[in-house]
């Protein structure tokens, strides 16, 4: 039904501007993109180095992971962080923490061709 109603409502549009184009939505697919960073003990370490008043290896972790998180937001695009359309997601294990950030877009659809 949802299906019917937008073809319809494509189809009036088309008939109240006929000169501008129209993106079928079927010629789209959802993809995502992301980028992460590995965070090692060693990595922590140094942090703590050059942050004195860090007391304790999980307060450095914390903090670290927030930095990461940051860094993650500015290296996407500032306007996407600002919008908050980054989906983050940190994952720790005994001494190691991964943070990731994920920005879910829409592609353009590529047939593929059958090669002989």
């Amino acid at each position: 039904m949802k299906k019917k109603i937008a073809q319809w409502l494509l189809r009036l549009a088309k008939r109240l501007d006929p000169q501008k184009e129209f993106i079928l939505a079927d010629q789209y697919e959802p993809k995502a993109l992301g980028i992460g960073y590995h965070i090692t003990k060693n990595d922590v370490r140094e942090y703590r180095k050059h942050n004195p008043e860090i007391k304790s290896h999980r307060e450095g972790l914390k903090r670290l992971i927030e930095d990461q998180k940051k860094e993650i937001g500015t290296n996407i695009f500032a306007a996407i962080y600002k919008n908050d359309l980054i989906d983050y997601n940190v994952k720790k294990t005994l001494w190691v923490a991964d943070v990731t950030g994920r920005l879910y877009v829409y592609t353009p659809k590529v047939e593929e061709s059958a090669e002989e």
